[in-house]
């Protein structure tokens, strides 16, 4: 007898796309399976919607779960939904994005099966619309690393198996931004058993102007600060060996978004955060000279420069090695 898998949506004000998120659920060939929709202070009829068009299709094979979750945030949304988990697997969609073929649950369950993997990791489209899309960047190397630079394991592109989730405390409520980066680098620093599903991409992340993917970074800067400082402190709080090699690639990022505050005219935000970046590293002239290089190239739409600035080697200062 097949396993259950469980989906998990957050719901808020997305009554424009939560059909296109379900009818691709909806029309998965595997079963059992379970959708969970925790609606997370939606003003509009999203789950109405969504409850309407779901009606036809629950059966003994496709349980629905409809609850409410009042704090705000996708992240306490997506915690009470795993709270509704039966499922020995599951999986995180978010409400404006699809899984993009029928087959995609199948695929994941028989890797999980075949491989008694803890998480299988999968590609994704930016999805912009029917006639434009592009495969995000991958690299499929289990390194904590490429987890800080690229955020491999998003919120939509990896199932996990259930017992290995609870390991992780889940979700981090006080996170606004970047949650998925945070919780896959939680999920590495525990060293999983990972597989990766390297053919077509097995979801569509939907980029517009309101969602996360598209909206920009200046008016979200507290809030990825507070990921990033966050995300330090869980890497030294863990057991892992290269804590300092980790911390600065987390580090690493401040000068790349110094460069996108720029380009979206914070001048002063900015300079801010690269004054932060430079208190919590120990940089060499040459270093230096790089790193505003890379701000400047990025500032300007350039890409790739967190990967330069991993294999620079910088170092943390004294106040961070401890």
């Amino acid at each position: 007898m097949s396993k259950l898998f469980s989906i998990v949506i957050p719901v808020h004000n997305r009554e424009k796309y939560i059909k296109d998120t379900l009818r691709s659920v909806v029309g998965q060939d595997y079963r059992p399976l379970q959708l969970i929709l925790v609606d997370n202070n939606s003003t509009d009829n999203s789950m109405q919607l969504a409850k309407q068009y779901l009606s036809s299709y629950e059966s003994a094979d496709f349980k629905v779960i409809c609850t409410q979750e009042k704090k705000k945030g996708a992240c306490a949304a997506r915690n009470k939904g795993v709270t509704l988990s039966e499922a020995p697997y599951m999986m995180f969609l978010d409400d404006d994005d699809m899984l993009s073929t029928f087959t995609a649950i199948s695929k994941i369950v028989e890797r999980f099966e075949q491989s008694g993997a803890d998480v299988v990791g999968f590609k994704a489209y930016h999805y912009y619309s029917y006639k434009k899309k592009r495969i995000r960047h991958y690299s499929f190397i289990n390194d904590i690393k490429e987890q800080v630079l690229h955020c491999m394991l998003s919120t939509q592109c990896y199932a996990i198996r259930r017992e290995f989730y609870d390991t992780t405390r889940g979700w981090d409520e006080r996170i606004m931004r970047w949650q998925d980066w945070n919780l896959g680098i939680r999920i590495m620093l525990l060293n999983p058993k990972i597989e990766w599903i390297e053919d077509k991409p097995l979801v569509n992340i939907r980029v517009h102007s309101k969602s996360i993917t598209g909206n920009g970074y200046l008016h979200s800067a507290e809030h990825l600060y507070q990921t990033i400082m966050l995300t330090v402190e869980s890497v030294q709080n863990s057991n892992v060996e290269n804590k300092k090699e980790i911390v600065s690639a987390i580090y690493a990022r401040l000068p790349i978004l110094a460069a996108h505050y720029l380009r979206e005219g914070g001048i002063d935000t900015s300079r801010q955060t690269l004054k932060l970046y430079n208190s919590k590293v120990q940089l060499s002239i040459w270093q230096k000279i790089v790193v505003n290089l890379l701000y400047l190239y990025t500032a300007l739409g350039g890409r790739g420069a967190g990967r330069v600035l991993n294999k620079l080697k910088i170092e943390l200062k004294e106040i961070d090695e401890k």
